[in-house]
């Protein structure tokens, strides 16, 4: 059972009681709901709100596959990169962008269907994107009118059209984590426009020349995060993209760092308003300095594993043949990582000790591409057979990657990933010296031949044919001390 943050009873009633008299004025905005401060051991003191128990970091970790998905009214444009905008649009084009969800009518978007097939593929939380770098807002919220509420939007006439809502009413129903995405650059705020990078009219030096300008953009993030903490109940992950002006990164793009101190000043507000709200939220690393819980490598495997807790996210889409790449939908020409780069990716970041966020870009009718929703499956068929070498499992305790595949843990217990299954005769080579007391495969329960050589070597004799054709998982119990 998956420990996530649960909303208590009353703000269950007030969520249910906002939804069905929304729903009859679509028109009219909804009232923020007070601030919900959860149980907690820890004092909400300013210094120690910023820091969250290690213990639910542990959960966070032992989660390992989530789903990552991008979706609005972007999708409309089979693009995948939303960059396009900034990169390459004329102004003419850039203005017809931010008109998209004028005719963003998803009505065939299922918020059920997405979670069912989240748990199928065996997926323990989900990340949304509430608002991305367009500025366009998925939510509810009386902070700006470019929102999927707005009666200009098709869909806001829908019965639910609180598209955040419904993602995380579906996905706690299925019992899984719920976090919400949300940019801090936005294109399309009048203030945001001047610290988000990549805009034409980008200037960070306006936050020390024109401070207002910079206390109406940062004030706008506080109210919106306040809104996204309190409507949905308690979140369990915040997942920040992209950073405010005088933010660096280091060399790995990871573990943001605030110059200014003004902006510093903000992004601690708006850290201790979030961890007040809900001191179990989990956040991750993305310009909020050193607050953040976890680092986040995009679309790579970092060679050497992160300190700390870290997790990669990824698309299942490939740049198509029009060199789109881009975490949202690509169209109907859309290219697919195969079972096996996937479960590559899978079995290294698992060994490294890190999550996987794998993402899905869904089409504008609001339903998965099939070619995403064919991996997911077939991830989640193999999940259920070797889940045991995933969940709850930790970091190899060896530095060294075996040529044959990668390594999971837990407790004295390794998990061996083989790619390379060895032909017929040969022999599988363990790259330790500790005593193998049991070996056997997850697949079908059979017992695996330990065959003890000269000296502290040791190797197994598998089956002929290995049980799954792109990875198998041997377990293996050892005595003795591991690194």
């Amino acid at each position: 059972m998956i420990k996530i943050s649960k909303p208590n009873n009353l703000l269950l009633l007030s969520i249910s009681l906002l939804l069905l008299f929304g729903c009859a004025n679509q028109v009219g905005k909804l009232n923020i709901l007070p601030v919900q401060e959860f149980k907690t051991n820890q004092p909400l003191i300013p210094e120690a709100i910023l820091n969250l128990p290690s213990e639910r970091m542990e959960e966070w970790n032992d989660w390992k596959f989530g789903l990552f998905i991008h979706w609005g009214p972007w999708s409309q444009t089979e693009i995948g990169a939303i960059w396009q905008i900034v990169k390459k649009d004329s102004p003419a084009e850039r203005d017809q962008r931010f008109e998209l969800y004028k005719t963003f009518n998803p009505t065939e978007f299922d918020a059920d269907e997405w979670a069912q097939v989240a748990q199928d593929a065996g997926m323990r939380y989900v990340v949304f994107t509430t608002k991305h770098h367009d500025g366009f807002c998925n939510f509810e919220t009386n902070q700006t009118n470019f929102k999927i509420t707005n009666p200009e939007c098709p869909y806001s006439g829908s019965t639910n059209p609180d598209i955040t809502g419904e993602i995380v009413r579906a996905f706690r129903e299925k019992d899984m984590a719920v976090g919400h995405y949300y940019s801090h650059i936005d294109w399309h705020h009048p203030q945001g426009k001047y610290f988000s990078q990549r805009h034409w009219d980008f200037d960070k030096t306006r936050v020390i020349s024109h401070p207002m300008d910079w206390t109406k953009f940062a004030d706008f993030e506080k109210e919106q995060l306040r809104e996204l903490m309190t409507n949905y109940g308690p979140i369990d992950i915040v997942w920040f993209d992209i950073r405010w002006p005088y933010v660096s990164r280091d060399i790995d793009g990871i573990h943001h760092r605030i110059n200014n101190p003004q902006v510093k000043e903000d992004m601690l507000e708006i850290v201790q308003m979030m961890r007040k709200i809900n001191p179990e939220m989990i956040i991750n690393d993305r310009g909020v300095h050193d607050w953040g819980n976890f680092a986040t490598p995009e679309q790579k495997i970092p060679k050497v594993a992160p300190v700390g807790y870290w997790e990669t996210n990824m698309t299942i889409s490939d740049p198509n043949r029009r060199k789109s790449g881009g975490f949202w939908y690509k169209g109907p020409d859309a290219l697919y990582k195969s079972r096996n780069e996937l479960m590559q990716v899978m079995a290294e970041v698992f060994s490294k000790g890190g999550n996987f966020l794998l993402n899905v870009g869904p089409q504008p009718n609001g339903k998965i591409p099939q070619g995403e929703i064919d991996r997911l499956k077939e991830i989640g068929d193999w999940m259920k057979i070797n889940g045991e070498a995933v969940y709850g499992s930790k970091r190899s305790p060896f530095t060294t990657i075996p040529d044959w595949g990668f390594i999971t843990r837990m407790g004295q217990k390794l998990y061996l990933w083989v790619f390379d299954w060895p032909a017929s005769g040969e022999t599988l080579a363990l790259p330790f010296d500790n005593p193998v007391t049991k070996a056997w495969l997850l697949d079908g329960g059979s017992s695996v031949k330990v065959i003890k050589n000269k000296g502290n070597a040791t190797t197994l004799r598998l089956p002929e044919f290995a049980p799954d054709s792109v990875v198998s998982i041997i377990a293996v119990e050892v005595t003795g001390n591991l690194p």
